[in-house]
């Protein structure tokens, strides 16, 4: 990775982009693609936290096995989207200020416009519908067993009935 970060800051001291178009195409698939991966990765991660706590009944489906392979999704996916601009899909270019290189992201050819759109959808809209259900779920898991949580912490008698002594959880 420093390799990769040492492309752009030797770009800034000559004020512009001093490698071969090869060097930027590796710079740009490599941001990208690790880029792409943490955000599935996080996806994953929250999907995993869903099933432990809104679904604690299931989540003895969460093994070794079921782990590993989520994370082997979450790379495979990342290296598919970064790899399309290489095969033709878009490509690898250098961006704003001329120092690092990435996706054309404004273009008027239609090919560079659907991938965008796409990788917009299935990178970014879907990952975060993914960890916006799961968290919401884990918040309403957390939030409905929190006076449980405090009466067995034993800090409030909230969730008792004082005349029977029975708890509501």
């Amino acid at each position: 990775m420093a390799i990769v970060a040492f492309i752009p800051a030797a770009s800034c001291f000559y004020h512009g982009f001093i490698f071969l178009h090869a060097v930027c195409v590796f710079e740009g698939f490599i941001v990208f693609f690790l880029g792409l991966t943490s955000m599935y990765l996080l996806a994953a991660i929250s999907l995993i936290r869903y099933i432990i706590i809104a679904k604690p009944f299931h989540k003895s489906t969460i093994t070794h096995r079921v782990a590993l392979m989520a994370n082997a999704c979450c790379w495979g996916l990342g290296l598919l989207w970064s790899s399309l601009p290489i095969m033709g899909w878009n490509h690898y270019t250098t961006e704003g200020a001329g120092v690092s290189c990435s996706v054309v992201w404004q273009s008027d050819d239609t090919a560079d416009t659907s991938y965008i759109i796409v990788i917009f959808i299935a990178c970014l809209l879907i990952p975060v519908a993914v960890m916006g259900y799961s968290y919401f779920h884990v918040y309403m898991t957390l939030l409905t067993l929190y006076p449980c949580l405090i009466i067995i912490a034993g800090i409030l008698d909230y969730g008792v009935n004082k005349r029977t002594k029975q708890t509501f959880c």
